[in-house]
């Protein structure tokens, strides 16, 4: 009996010496894979904390403003206002900030700073107004009214701002 267990083992099949390498290269290959995995996923993650530390809210109103005070009384008018806040840690400065309509993406139409309002770097918790008169911008979109639209704020880096749907105001369409 120990006779034919040596014969067997005598007349297994031998593994040629090319699978122990081939094993060891797909083992080194998918090592390297799964760290270059991890170091992509660790530097995607770092990005994502930085953008998220820079963030910009913007809030929308109509509001009606004084345009000049003549024998103590003041002529108003509506204007559409977008409130543009630097909620994130390092400072943001504004270049330019404009309505997107849902339907028509590609057309922004331009917002002007209030009166007031410098031309600065924003510190976190600070805010700058933006706004145009209601009766420009109602001139300049068509569709069904209410209309809406969304700001984009752009700071001098060229990075967007877009605003969130929640903090937009619907404008009235002239018939």
């Amino acid at each position: 009996m120990l006779e034919s267990s040596v014969l067997s083992l005598a007349q297994a099949p031998q593994v040629p010496a090319v699978v122990p390498i081939a094993a060891l290269i797909v083992s080194v290959v998918s090592l390297a894979l799964a760290g270059i995995s991890l170091f992509l996923t660790y530097q995607r993650d770092r990005r994502e904390k930085q953008r998220d530390r820079k963030k910009v809210d913007i809030v929308s109103s109509i509001e009606n403003r004084a345009l000049l005070v003549v024998e103590e009384k003041s002529i108003e008018a509506s204007y559409y206002c977008c409130t543009v806040t630097n909620a994130g840690v390092p400072g943001v400065k504004i270049r330019r900030v404009g309505l997107r309509s849902h339907g028509n993406a590609g057309v922004e139409i331009p917002l002007q700073r209030a009166q007031g309002q410098e031309d600065g770097v924003l510190a976190q918790g600070d805010s700058q107004v933006w706004l145009i008169a209601l009766e420009d911008l109602q001139a300049s979109l068509s569709g069904p009214s209410p209309t809406k639209v969304v700001a984009v704020a752009t700071d001098t880096a060229g990075d967007q701002y877009v605003q969130d749907r929640s903090k937009s105001v619907p404008i009235p369409l002239k018939d």
